[in-house]
Parts: structure tokens; sequence; C-alpha cells
């Protein structure tokens, strides 16, 4: 899941970071984000990723992805986020891949949009997908393309 997010944001690699977060999570300095993914299916590291953010001045990106390759296992996301001088938190987002081929992660239900540049998270109210069928659509996509970047790992 790393990969496809340094992907999303054009990076190639960052550098280790723990502070309390899974192993394997990395800083990327450009756009000021954290990225790491765990297997645990249950959002427990919501009050590591707000006090990481606070102390970083960075976004944190978390894909609860299961274990490695359970098929049937969803992945959801959770992300700490700057948002008028403070750190919002948001858990339980679905990828996203729009026609345009740009990755976001959605609210199961109602919530902000969250687009990946490659400056960073961006907070939509109004997302450029704005029916149900697309937003559909690009969660079919992005399933794919998390299901391509699990096996080109497994091979």
């Amino acid at each position: 899941m790393i990969s496809l997010l340094l992907g999303a944001t054009e990076q190639a690699e960052g550098s280790p970071i723990t502070a309390g977060l899974p192993a394997g999570s990395i800083y990327l300095d450009k756009p000021r984000l954290i990225i790491g993914g765990t297997p645990m299916m249950i959002p427990l590291f919501q009050p590591v990723m707000t006090r990481v953010a606070e102390d970083t001045r960075a976004d944190v990106i978390l894909a609860r992805h299961g274990f490695y390759p359970e098929a049937l296992s969803p992945v959801l996301w959770d992300v700490a986020y700057w948002y008028n001088k403070s750190v919002a938190s948001v858990c339980d987002y679905i990828l996203c891949e729009t026609r345009y081929g740009e990755l976001w992660l959605v609210p199961p239900e109602t919530g902000p949009y969250l687009r990946l540049a490659a400056d960073g998270i961006h907070i939509e109210v109004v997302p450029d997908f704005v029916s149900w069928d697309e937003r559909n659509y690009g969660v079919c996509q992005a399933a794919k393309r998390i299901r391509n970047v699990a096996m080109e790992g497994w091979r």
C-alpha cells in the first residue's frame, strides 16, 4: 500500500519514521506526508496518528489492509490531516480512482473527500466525481489497482 501512495505523490522513497506508528511507516518531506500500513483491521492508531501529525506538522495516512495477501480483507484508510490550523481525523475511508487516474480517499457515507496529489492531501467538499455511479466505478478501479500492487509484491 505504501508503494501505491508513493506513486500518487510522485515520490520514489521516504525516510523511516516510527513514533508509535506501524513498522515500515515513512515520512515524505516534500508533501509533508507520513504513510504506513497495518494488518490490524480496527483503527487502533488514531490517537498516535493525531499526535504524530501535531508533532511533525505533517498529514498521516494509514492503510488497514489485513494480513497479506488476504484477498477477502478490505483495505480501509485512516487519515489525520491538517485543516484550519488543527488536526482532524477520519477513519474507514475507501480508495477511489477517478477516470482521470487521480486517487481519492472517500468517506463510507458522509464527510470530506481527500484527493491525493504530488503536493499532499487536498480536502474537497465536492469531488470531481459527483454521482454514486462514478464513485462506485472509481472504488472498483482502485480495488483493481490495490490487487495489482499486492500481486506485484507477492511475486
